[in-house]
């Protein structure tokens, strides 16, 4: 069986999935704690590049479909797998004819375990002792399926009328999760839990039962670059204030900003004084929809052919419940130019022709005006792909290595 060791020593220091790590040993452990009767045949990591905030490894086994066991990076808690897992969740509960990924177990530790088992099943707990010296850290993990596929990005559409095939398929899944996933009254990631003993109130009255998990909008958003617990974020100025505010703080705390604090003044006077008197800010009532960030090619497996029966499974990492443009404002301006020009305009165009409103038609223009100057501040008040250099080291090629790597 194929060995994952030798990629702690290759990933650079500053990258989240330096130090977190799985030895063969432990891997096959868990997989025969977790699924009785599985035989792996072999472990197979993914190469340092393919993934930046995950480690990543694949199974082939001979009782079950082939597995993935995804680790978060070092960043990261454990309220990453919970988001994961909640979206995940949600969608095989509420949409099971979009191909994705099915959770057979999540951890938040080396020791604790919560093993899910299907749709129409429970949940359980227990203990699994890892403790091998040839670990590194743990952040957290979830064991889950593995579709087929290869990555959007590595498909070669060789035609425009191939592009907007695919397109159109992507836009039709995204339409059904909008309309099958619930909406939340909150913003944020999600959460998980388990239910109470029976006859006991519901812990969260605004929560979803999916299978024996009581599933809830967080505040708590690491997937959207805000690590802080606030309170219920309920409206649009309070969104948009919360995200400022919190790369605001980063500004303030870390060294490799220091040469940018003179602007704190400023931008505590824009947060103040100018953000509430904008249009996008005086929405007062405001339901939060599901939403993947970033919605890209690196994100999407694909199986088949243009015009015949397609499969693309996707890989839900930051998600959680968001503005209704904010999955359209993410490709504007973090990840812009991931989709090529036809493919995008079929994209839009289709989901236009369900009745979504996009930006070129239904989303008011002062909104998405005013939305997406409001995401090039917060991604320049202080950027996340600096948080972890170290000062004086100011590549400017660090984000584009960054982004080409991030999923």
């Amino acid at each position: 069986m194929e060995s994952p060791s030798g990629q702690r020593e290759t990933t650079p220091e500053t990258h989240p999935t330096q130090g977190v790590y799985l030895s063969s040993e432990t891997i096959t452990h868990i997989i025969n704690t977790l699924v009785p009767g599985c035989q792996i045949l072999a472990i197979d990591p993914l190469e340092h590049g393919r993934s930046f905030n995950n480690r990543i490894y694949f199974f082939e086994d001979t009782s079950v479909n082939d597995l993935v066991l995804k680790l978060n990076g070092k960043f990261f808690d454990q309220t990453k797998s919970e988001n994961e897992v909640s979206g995940l969740s949600l969608f095989e509960y509420f949409a099971p004819e979009i191909p994705a990924p099915r959770v057979l177990a999540w951890s938040d530790s080396k020791n604790f375990v919560i093993h899910k088992l299907t749709v129409a099943g429970t949940v359980t707990t227990k203990e699994l002792d890892i403790s091998s010296e040839d670990d590194g850290q743990l952040q957290g993990w979830i064991l889950m399926t593995r579709l087929p596929g290869i990555p959007l990005s590595t498909l070669n559409l060789d035609t425009e009328t191939d592009l907007t095939a695919v397109a159109e398929q992507l836009a039709d899944m995204v339409y059904r999760w909008r309309q099958s996933l619930p909406a939340w009254a909150t913003a944020g990631n999600l959460k998980c839990s388990l239910p109470l003993p029976h006859g006991t109130k519901n812990q969260d009255a605004k929560s979803v039962e999916v299978a024996g998990l009581h599933i809830s909008s967080s505040s708590y958003m690491p997937g959207f670059v805000v690590n802080l617990t606030v309170e219920p974020i309920t409206t649009q100025l309070q969104y948009y204030r919360v995200r400022l505010e919190t790369r605001l703080q980063k500004l303030q705390e870390l060294d490799v900003f220091s040469e940018n604090r003179d602007l704190i003044p400023r931008i505590q006077k824009f947060i103040t004084i100018q953000l509430p008197k904008l249009g996008i800010s005086k929405e007062q009532k405001h339901f939060f929809l599901h939403t993947l960030r970033p919605f890209s090619p690196q994100r999407l497996d694909f199986v088949g052919r243009p015009h015949e029966d397609l499969l693309v499974s996707l890989t839900l990492n930051s998600q959680g419940s968001s503005l209704n443009w904010d999955e359209f404002v993410n490709y504007s301006v973090a990840n812009e130019g991931d989709w090529p020009d036809a493919f995008y305009e079929a994209y839009l165009s289709r989901l236009e022709a369900c009745g979504m409103n996009t930006p070129r038609k239904g989303i008011e223009e002062q909104y998405w005006r005013e939305a997406t100057s409001l995401a090039r501040l917060e991604d320049n008040i202080a950027p996340w792909w600096l948080e972890n250099v170290a000062h004086g080291n100011k590549d400017p090629n660090t984000r584009r290595t960054y982004r080409s790597q991030k999923k």
